[in-house]
């Protein structure tokens, strides 16, 4: 249990409004006190300083009430097994902040295999102003500007996330981060030419003064109910001490992170192992891993390109564009997808015209419906038959098996409808089929034209 000062510290932080201030103790220091003494009245501070930041990320990227909530209770279970891992704690916001976007990314694709529902109006971010932020604009930019935030170096994306996300000034976030102000200054004007860049990239053009007023309409939001964050802390506890078990429905999000986060410091390990060689370090022997542990790096891998490809891409072009298998020009062109496919979720069977398992994508034509979700829009989802469509953000261990498969071989995939001709996968199904001979619609057969 925590000391008496903490405990007095969460009275205070129960009756305020200004819950961020969260008593007085760094991050660095409460996180000591419960790695080093378990001390839950610490955990507890550290969940009512941040609880907002959390929230907002996992409002914005999900969508969905119950799935924000399950994935902001995931998040600070991650940080619960991981505490004694955090590198620079000062820089804490920002752990978070990246665990909360990898968490929400797997609840949405969970939200979208079972259909979602609406998000009360308070739990969304706030539009910029409209002298800054036209509202085209801001429709582009919404769903990318997490996560082009997200793939920013830490060094950069940590000052972001303090001052604009969670108000700090420049004084605070350099007492925080230990470095002088006019670095976390310099840092933060290399940071928006960062994201201004490549969200250029993806067709969003910004004035840095637009960009500027975004990442401000990104703020925390409303704070979590503080039920909420009793829930929390009280799984936590129960988790910790062994007395219970993680509910099962967090499970997948707590446990799919902790393996992308193995992952990512497996490839860091194996990155440096090879600078090493390179420079002639000499012959180095390791031992294999373990057959627990492969698994584990199996599902990371899995896991982070998830993390990392979820999230919307911008609009392909509305014309057939030619789609590239590997080095060579593909022969094929992807066909416009019909506004009654818009919205599709489900799971398609079709013939293999085009791939590239490096960049994580593939072309079909489209010969079967095979499933469709309960989470889907689509007015018509047969429209896309006969369609030769391009699903991208195949990751992990389905590379693999996009590797193996040739032009020509018939494939099931599950996957949806996200924008303009782009169909994105989900994670659950990639596997080689029964090519059909002929379209298949409502169990019936149809030549193809």
């Amino acid at each position: 249990m925590g000391s008496p000062p903490l405990q007095t510290l969460l009275r205070q932080v129960r009756r305020s409004t200004n819950r961020k201030q969260a008593g007085r103790l760094d991050d660095g220091a409460l996180l000591e006190r419960y790695v080093r003494d378990r001390d839950e009245a610490a955990f507890e501070l550290l969940v009512w300083r941040h609880e907002r930041l959390v929230m907002s990320v996992c409002r914005r990227v999900i969508g969905d009430a119950h799935e924000a909530e399950d994935a902001f209770q995931a998040t600070f279970l991650v940080l619960a097994r991981k505490a004694g891992s955090v590198g620079k704690r000062g820089a804490l916001a920002s752990w978070l902040y990246q665990v909360a976007y990898r968490v929400a990314l797997r609840a949405r694709a969970r939200a979208a295999r079972r259909g979602s529902q609406a998000l009360p109006q308070d739990g969304v971010p706030a539009k910029p102003d409209a002298d800054l932020v036209d509202a085209e604009a801001w429709r582009e930019l919404e769903p990318v500007l997490d996560e082009e935030l997200s793939r920013l170096p830490e060094k950069y994306r940590a000052p972001v996330v303090l001052c604009y996300l969670e108000g700090n000034t420049y004084d605070e976030a350099a007492r925080l981060l230990g470095c002088p102000l006019g670095t976390i200054s310099t840092r933060l004007t290399r940071a928006r030419e960062l994201l201004r860049e490549r969200l250029r990239k993806r067709g969003v053009a910004l004035a840095m003064g637009a960009l500027s007023a975004a990442l401000t309409s990104h703020a925390v939001q409303a704070g979590v109910p503080i039920q909420l964050v009793d829930a929390t802390v009280r799984i936590v506890g129960l988790a910790s001490a062994g007395s219970a078990a993680v509910p099962a429905h967090l499970v997948p999000l707590t446990e799919g992170v902790m393996h992308a986060m193995l992952w990512t410091k497996l490839k860091t390990a194996v990155a440096v192992v090879a600078a090493a060689g390179f420079l002639g370090w000499g012959t180095m022997t390791f031992a294999p891993l373990s057959q627990a542990d492969q698994g584990h790096a199996d599902q990371g891998h899995a896991d982070q390109r998830a993390a990392a490809g979820v999230a919307l891409d911008a609009a392909a072009p509305d014309a057939a564009v030619p789609v590239q298998a590997g080095a060579e020009q593909s022969k094929h062109k992807i066909d416009k997808v019909p506004p009654a496919c818009h919205g599709f979720s489900g799971s398609l069977v079709g013939k293999l015209v085009g791939k590239d398992h490096e960049k994580g994508w593939l072309v079909m034509e489209v010969r079967h419906v095979k499933n469709v979700w309960r989470g889907n829009k689509a007015k018509d989802p047969e429209s896309c038959l006969g369609k030769t469509v391009k699903i991208e953000k195949v990751f992990g261990k389905f590379l693999d098996v996009l590797l193996a498969l040739k032009d020509g071989d018939g494939v099931h995939v599950e996957t949806k409808h996200v924008s303009g001709d782009n169909f994105q996968f989900l994670g659950e199904v990639l596997a080689r089929a029964d090519l059909p001979p002929k379209i298949i619609r409502k169990g019936k057969k149809k030549d193809r034209d």
